[in-house]
């Protein structure tokens, strides 16, 4: 996932820089976004690619940008912790501080939050007014306690603190009834 990720967001900087033109075949070494000269990314998507809808999404703010920026960091360190590696993945190493430096290029739209979609529950069961954190959160436990038919398992860390919240956990019995199963904590 951290290389589709850079994939994403080196996509926003050539949609940014290019509109929607084609990507050049051969990568020039700079490109002009606004009126600033930045080296061409790493990562060289086709228009095709570029008319992606998550890739229009991430360049569409610069919210969105560094959202999709600190989920690529989270990716990294979760790929680190799963695999007991010390070195970062590839894609982080070659795009992560180039991407950063680039942020404020990205157009700022003020007062725009990002929106949580929940698949699975039902949205009768998630409070509209709730941040997008706790939506999700919530959509989690309900997923885990309800829904799923295996056993989740976390490899090599703990289960969020959050799955064992009693305000959460009471709120579903309440409208669901006892859960399917317990989880237990490492």
């Amino acid at each position: 996932m951290c290389l589709e990720t850079a994939q994403v967001l080196c996509g926003a900087v050539l949609n940014l820089a290019y509109g929607d033109n084609p990507s050049p075949t051969k990568p020039p070494k700079y490109i002009r976004i606004n009126s600033s000269k930045i080296a061409f990314p790493p990562y060289v998507r086709s228009l095709g690619q570029r008319r992606h809808p998550a890739i229009k999404w991430a360049g569409m703010d610069r919210s969105h940008f560094k959202w999709v920026l600190k989920h690529f960091k989270a990716l990294n360190a979760e790929y680190k912790l799963r695999y007991g590696r010390t070195d970062n993945y590839t894609s982080f190493t070659k795009c992560y501080a180039y991407l950063k430096s680039i942020i404020d290029l990205f157009p700022e739209k003020a007062g725009y939050e990002i929106e949580f979609q929940a698949t699975i529950t039902h949205i009768d069961l998630l409070n509209p007014a709730w941040s997008v954190h706790k939506k999700y959160r919530y959509a989690l436990v309900h997923k885990f306690y309800y829904l799923y038919e295996r056993e989740p398992t976390w490899k090599n860390c703990s289960p969020p603190d959050f799955l064992f919240d009693d305000k959460i956990l009471a709120y579903f019995r309440k409208r669901l009834g006892s859960p399917r199963r317990k989880l237990k904590r490492d």
